[in-house]
């Protein structure tokens, strides 16, 4: 091709790696000029000239119209048949003798232009500069097989488009289908990272929200709308393996029952205090009048470790979670079912094993020190908080005075904490909850009832009394410890809620340690957490040590095994209390949706130049507010509610 072209001729060129037809325009900066339209010119180098056609156009989009026909008549050419004639040659071919060969000795420039659009799309032949080497069989087999895979790809893609966004086709089989929801589900677990991302991507043609691809599986059935993301991505087992559930379903109690060394207890009148929904009773209280006018104010807290044996399948199970998980829509036990609501569960009216923790009440109310022995209880009362509280009200209620009794002996010990330094910090009690219809209930309960604090305090009894004797016996144990906070500059204040919330910002959270010592929030040393076995893990090994000891058998932990507990313990803890609180919040965010322009009470907790954070006091939530005029914390202010998303966890108040 070595001639000039005319003026206005008509000419096939490569351009980014495009092969297009355009009318001369003669040089450019050192380039040659197409028109492509009467509108669009473009540059081409000389090497990327392909083809000269001899025919000057009349209009600058003649060149369009030429590849028009020309396509038009490549459709009607077979390639395979030029390609059959040429491949035994040692040759390398201009498309004009390669037309020649197929077309004749006449061959049109229309008819050359058409068999270049085969060759520079072809399967046959192979470009080497302006001209065409044939491939091999075997080259050409290959070159087959790397075409239908990308056209089956291409064919997969605009099914996957079309899909993607709620179309249905009869050509999504079983075995596609699936293979596409596995790579959703994974690229809507990785929040859209990669490899996943990539191949969305690819196949989608562009970026796609996870949302987007999130609400997409919702309508395949693959999640329900509130599926709990967070929860999958920690890989959080939600079910017990056959494994498992074959263990706690062969445990025979009966035999355990009657094992020797455990005290019967079965006489006494235990109660329960749990909310009304509970089915993992772990700890029961009693009250016993002796001859002399004196007391035995019990704890009984059932006896995991004679259950689940240290080193078990069950035992290995529940280090993995290391703690019960409470949502407002589900509960995941540490435990399989028939130990947590069953077997380990102080249920009314059957005989359970118990650790039993019996206070001596003096006359005048002092408590002693407490014996600790392995028992056999059975419970006659499963109380909710509420009815407690209904009995604490009621002198003239059969159980009055066991429960005034209890009450007045953790109101002692209250007192004697705080005398102690410990920090009078009054919880919110919010809950949370899904109704038999799904509908979402936000309640607030009173502030430390009496039925409240009379089981906080007698667990709080209960935690002291196991790591005081674990730090006489020198028995290696997992304390928890706190640092007291430094209130030498604390900023008081009569509103409640802010004073909570200042309070809880000074606080150093409690930490594990193999070494007694204070726990600052709660004015006590030494202290542990041994009152709720069926539901964290390190409950579970402080009663396994007591145990040991009170039995004189072996300890089942040294101090390097405890050490690597508490590590793994604390890691996990720290993780679902992310995730309860994550569940928590979506289902009042999804609670509040429905409220959107409300306006709500609200209190200042901090003051920024253009915000303030604030207490929505009817749920007891913080939350960020948009600020419209000054105002100080402690300040009561109405807010309305606006922009609230749970899936995306975003919620905005703007200052009335």
């Amino acid at each position: 091709m070595n001639r000039v072209l005319q003026d206005r001729e008509i000419a096939l060129f490569r351009y980014r790696h495009r092969l297009l037809a355009g009318v001369s325009q003669g040089l450019a900066r050192g380039k040659m000029r197409f028109a492509l339209s009467k509108k669009e010119a473009v540059n081409v180098p000389a090497e990327n000239l392909l083809q000269a056609t001899g025919v000057c156009a009349d209009k600058l989009d003649a060149g369009e119209r030429w590849m028009a026909e020309a396509e038009a008549t490549s459709h009607t050419i077979e390639l395979y048949e030029v390609w059959d004639l040429v491949q035994d040659e040692d040759e390398i071919w201009e498309v004009v003798d390669l037309a020649e060969l197929y077309f004749g000795d006449a061959a049109t420039s229309q008819q050359v232009s058409a068999l270049l659009i085969h060759l520079e799309t072809s399967s046959y032949f192979v470009a080497k500069g302006k001209r065409y080497c044939p491939l091999s069989e075997s080259e050409v087999a290959q070159r087959r097989a790397d075409e239908a895979r990308q056209a089956a790809r291409a064919a997969e893609q605009a099914l996957f488009e079309t899909w993607l966004e709620g179309g249905k086709s009869t050509q999504v089989d079983s075995e596609m289908r699936l293979d596409w929801i596995g790579h959703l589900k994974a690229y809507v677990l990785d929040d859209g990272g990669s490899p996943h991302g990539h191949w969305v991507e690819r196949m989608a043609g562009r970026r796609v929200p996870v949302r987007q691809v999130f609400e997409r599986l919702v309508r395949e059935g693959v999640w329900p709308a509130d599926e709990f993301l967070d929860l999958l991505r920690a890989e959080v087992p939600v079910v017990f393996a056959a494994p498992l559930v074959g263990a706690a379903d062969a445990l025979d109690l009966d035999a355990l029952l009657d094992e020797p060394g455990r005290r019967d207890l079965t006489g006494w009148d235990v109660m329960t205090i749990d909310d009304a929904s509970t089915t993992d009773m772990d700890d029961g209280v009693s009250l016993q009048v002796l001859e002399d006018g004196t007391c035995l104010a019990g704890v009984h807290i059932t006896d995991v470790s004679a259950l689940v044996p240290t080193g078990s399948a069950l035992d290995t199970g529940a280090f993995e979670r290391c703690t019960s998980l409470y949502f407002p829509d589900q509960k995941i036990p540490m435990l399989p079912k028939q130990i947590s609501s069953h077997l380990g569960s102080l249920k009314p009216n059957a005989p359970r094993l118990a650790l039993s923790f019996l206070f001596p009440v003096g006359a005048a109310g002092e408590v002693g020190t407490p014996e600790i022995v392995p028992s056999v209880i059975c419970c006659r009362e499963k109380l909710s908080y509420e009815a407690a509280d209904d009995i604490l009200e009621n002198p003239g209620h059969r159980l009055y005075d066991s429960l005034n009794t209890l009450h007045e002996v953790a109101e002692a010990h209250l007192v004697e904490r705080m005398q102690e330094g410990a920090i009078p910090l009054v919880q919110v009690n919010r809950r949370v909850r899904l109704g038999p219809g799904q509908e979402i209930e936000v309640s607030l309960g009173p502030h430390n009832s009496r039925s409240d604090l009379l089981v906080s305090e007698l667990m709080v009894m209960v935690n002291v009394a196991c790591a005081r004797l674990c730090q006489a016996q020198d028995i290696p144990m997992i304390y928890r410890t706190q640092v007291a906070p430094d209130l030498s500059e604390f900023e008081d204040t009569e509103n409640e809620t802010l004073h909570r919330y200042r309070l809880l910002r000074r606080m150093r959270p409690a930490i594990s340690s193999l070494e007694p010592g204070l726990h600052g929030g709660l004015g006590v040393s030494p202290y542990c957490q041994a009152s709720s076995p069926l539901r964290r893990y390190g409950d579970l090994v402080v009663q396994r040590q007591v145990s040991a000891a009170l039995k004189h058998a072996p300890l089942p932990y040294d101090a390097e095994q405890l050490q690597n507990i508490a590590v793994h313990m604390d890691e996990r803890v720290r993780l679902i209390g992310r995730l309860e609180w994550r569940r928590e919040r979506y289902w009042i965010y999804t609670y509040l949706q429905s409220l959107r322009g409300r306006t709500f009470e609200a209190v200042v907790l901090e003051a920024w130049e253009r915000a303030f954070r604030a207490e929505i006091l009817e749920v007891a939530l913080q939350a960020e507010v948009r600020l419209s005029r000054p105002v100080t914390p402690g300040e009561c202010v109405e807010v309305q509610l606006g922009r609230c998303d749970p899936w995306a966890d975003e919620i905005l108040f703007t200052q009335v």
